[in-house]
């Protein structure tokens, strides 16, 4: 497992978060886990995002 998991870490992931769900009850886990996701890279997520959207916007009022 481990060997085909490290070839997509996206899979990985989300089995992480699967089994972490079954555990504690499927909702509850993924929203503590988006939480925790979002405390930890909120600034940065929230640069990407800004930057992206306003390129998407910059694209919309060109066209």
């Amino acid at each position: 497992m481990a060997r085909k998991s490290a070839k997509k870490p996206a899979k990985k992931a989300s089995k992480k978060g699967a089994k972490k769900a079954s555990k504690k009850g499927a909702k509850k886990a993924s929203k503590k886990g988006a939480k925790k996701a979002s405390k930890k890279g909120a600034k940065k997520a929230s640069k990407k995002g800004a930057k992206r959207a306003k390129k998407a916007k910059r694209a919309k009022k060109a066209i």
